[in-house]
């Protein structure tokens, strides 16, 4: 009986380290932002409202199927899209007292079926709105192209916006 009762204690033990040991740790999150190399302009325009539709928050958006988007928890932005572009736009114009930029994020997302990242805005100067929309391919479906990849449609959107003033 005491063979058994020393057995099953050291089983016991066996089964709590080996619990213990193979725990794995989870992952770590990780954050992205724009580059701080922004795009000159000369141009003036005061930086207003800035939106994004509900989804597009701190979580990056990876479009898996057509119809399905998913969420992740690991990869995020540093801050929400819409405030990484204004202090986007923040750095690349001038205050102006005449003309006002207000824009509205509609689609901010990685397309893993087309390895594109796909990013639509419309933007407002002074009661006349324009849409942007620009489809970059990536090399791979990962947080990192995807976040080089806005990078790059923010300074086509901010060479774009540049030229709307002209």
């Amino acid at each position: 009986m005491k063979l058994f009762s020393k057995t099953l204690a050291f089983s016991i033990m066996v089964i709590l380290v080996s619990s213990c040991l193979s725990r794995t740790t989870p992952p770590q999150t990780s954050y992205y932002d724009l580059n701080i190399e922004v795009p000159e302009t000369k141009s003036e325009l005061t930086i207003g409202k800035f939106t994004a539709e509900s989804q597009y928050n701190l979580k990056m958006v990876f479009r898996t199927k057509d119809n399905k988007v998913d969420f992740s928890s690991f990869h995020r932005w540093a801050n929400n899209p819409e405030e990484l572009l204004k202090n986007y736009c923040k750095m690349a114009f001038k205050p102006s007292a005449d003309k006002t930029l207000n824009l509205h994020i509609i689609r901010l997302e990685l397309n893993e079926v087309t390895s594109n990242m796909v990013f639509i805005a419309d933007f407002e100067i002074n009661d006349k709105t324009s849409r942007f929309s620009k489809q970059i391919k990536v090399d791979n479906n990962t947080p990192e192209a995807f976040s080089k990849a806005f990078n790059s449609a923010a300074n086509e959107l901010i060479k774009t916006i540049n030229l709307s003033l002209k």
